[in-house]
């Protein structure tokens, strides 16, 4: 589980994928909570914050395709 001390960083500014979109923040939370030894997809990953995170929450592995 990440906590508060973890960040990433994203300089492009507003973008889709900055982290802040509301689908962003869904999928985050989501990653958190389910991603920890499963293969995850991120299609269509722009900045690859989705990808970065879920290699970050222990996915057994990450495929980024934009």
């Amino acid at each position: 589980m990440l906590y508060g001390h973890d960040v990433i960083i994203s300089n492009p500014p507003y973008v889709f994928g900055d982290g802040t979109h509301e689908t962003t923040r869904f999928l985050l939370y989501f990653l958190n909570r389910y991603a920890k030894g499963r293969s995850v997809i991120d299609a269509g990953c722009g900045t690859g914050i989705l990808s970065i995170f879920a290699i970050k929450c222990r996915a057994e592995s990450v495929t980024a395709i934009d």
